[in-house]
């Protein structure tokens, strides 16, 4: 099967793994699969991981749940900030100029330099954006005035995605597929935590399995958008930041509990 070929050639032959996932015709049908592996997996990892490990988190989850309670938290709140993740990275990455060729080349160059003058904006209004939500959620996440900077943040990502819905499309395929390296290091998560219980091997092998998954995936992006690596570093540290903000503005909110605000970003 397609998806255990993607496990082995994530770790062992990623280059082969970039070029199946980043064809045209790789449908969603193997991502939805790796998303629910992911999703049992996960949840078996946070029944079998010991409560308080790592020693520097016990503080942030108040009691044991159950098999049920982690895969819907996942399945429901997880699910919803992986499309804004990808909402938001989508319009920083979507292509800011479509002018490509003249005769002497001129136009094209301006074009560029059009682009890469959007870009620069684009990624300012971006960052002040977030400064903005942060400092109106930390002081007052019950007044109007946030409500209205989150429907209007929320609507217009929305109305990016819609207006983008083809490379949007691309780029949650690759996220939810990706999910398969963070998926094999599993055991090795339920190894060094319930069984050795060493937190320094823990943490490594999750460090090891995020940066395996950025590096792929900045690849990935790179072959669809042709875009440079660095703006895509960029464009993803920005847009990986809203998703946290939006949680963080339901936690303060009340709409989720400190319990699963941790959760979804553990």
């Amino acid at each position: 099967m397609l998806i255990f070929k993607l496990f082995k050639n994530f770790i062992l032959r990623p280059a082969d793994a970039i070029d199946e996932i980043t064809a045209n015709d790789f449908s969603f049908k193997t991502p939805l699969l790796i998303y629910a592996v992911y999703l049992v997996l996960n949840s078996v990892f946070m029944i079998l991981k010991p409560s308080g490990f790592p020693a520097e988190f016990a503080g942030w989850i108040t009691e044991q749940r159950s098999f049920l309670f982690y895969l819907g938290n996942e399945a429901a709140w997880g699910s919803a900030l992986i499309l804004i993740s990808c909402a938001f990275l989508t319009y920083f990455i979507r292509p800011a100029s479509t002018l490509h060729t003249t005769s002497e080349g001129r136009l094209a160059l301006a074009g560029r330099s059009v682009g890469k003058l959007k870009f620069a904006a684009k990624a300012a209004l971006g960052l002040i954006l977030l400064f903005v939500f942060f400092e109106m959620i930390r002081q007052s996440a019950d007044g109007a005035s946030v409500y209205v900077l989150f429907l209007g943040v929320s609507g217009y990502a929305a109305y990016a995605t819609f207006k983008n819905i083809n490379l949007f499309a691309r780029i949650l395929k690759l996220s939810l597929t990706l999910l398969a390296i963070y998926t094999a290091f599993i055991p090795f998560f339920i190894v060094s935590s319930a069984v050795l219980k060493i937190e320094n091997l823990f943490i490594l092998f999750q460090a090891g399995a995020v940066v395996w998954t950025l590096i792929l995936m900045i690849k990935a992006v790179k072959i669809i958008t042709g875009l440079t690596i660095g703006r895509i570093l960029l464009c993803m540290i920005i847009s990986s930041f809203y998703p946290v903000l939006i949680a963080y503005f339901l936690f303060k909110t009340g709409v989720i509990s400190q319990d699963i605000l941790f959760l979804l970003f553990f």
